[in-house]
Parts: structure tokens; sequence; C-alpha cells
């Protein structure tokens, strides 16, 4: 894991102050979850806090506070942000609207599903 923080452009890019899009945070998240997890290895919020004292909702969290990069988002800050570029993108009536918010809302909640973290 610490070869990843180290190597990984997206946390190089954080921690020299340079912007990153939400994309790339997906995919680190999705990174580091194929290498942190495994047949004996379960992240999640509970074991999260066991293991280092800390109350994280998401895996991008986790790594904002272990690493100590304030950069970082939470995970239901990316859907947000995605939500709301798209909403403001394009035309739709309140239904519509209403709808796509009931559904960042699924997003959101998936976010910390059971096994606590996307």
């Amino acid at each position: 894991m610490l070869e990843i923080v180290e190597t990984h452009p997206t946390i190089a890019a954080i921690r020299n102050g340079e912007a990153v899009t939400d994309l790339q945070l997906v995919a680190l998240e999705r990174i580091l979850r194929q290498e942190l997890g495994g047949p004996n290895v379960h992240f999640s919020e509970s074991n999260i806090r066991k293991a280092f004292n800390l109350k994280v909702n998401s895996l991008l969290s986790f790594l904002r506070e272990l690493f100590e990069i304030e950069a970082l988002p939470d995970y239901q800050d990316v859907v947000r942000r995605n939500f709301e570029d798209f909403i403001a993108q394009r035309q739709f009536n309140s239904n519509q609207i209403q709808f796509l918010r009931a559904l960042q809302n699924v997003f959101e909640k998936a976010a910390v599903g059971s096994s606590g973290f996307v």
C-alpha cells in the first residue's frame, strides 16, 4: 500500500496542490480497494474504527485522515459535485430534478452501504 501512496499520480497531484478530477479520485479508490481487499481483509467503518481509531464513511475519507491529505474529498462530495454539474449543464423540469436528487441520495447512501465503504 505504501508503494501506491508514494507513486500513484493522483496522490502525487493532491500532495503538490494540483487539481484532480472526480474520475481520478474514484479510480484511485478502486485501485486501493483492489490492493487492500482480499479474502482475509474486510474494510468497513467498524473495522477501521477498531484498527485506526478513526470514524470515516468512505475509503477516500479514510485515506484523507490516515495520510493527512486535507484536499482529498469524501465520496459523498464527489457524488454531490457530479450531480450538481450534470443538472447545471442541462435543462430539467422540477420532477426530473426531484428524481435526480433522489438518485443522488441513493448513490450517497450506497457509499456507506453494508460494507461501510463504496
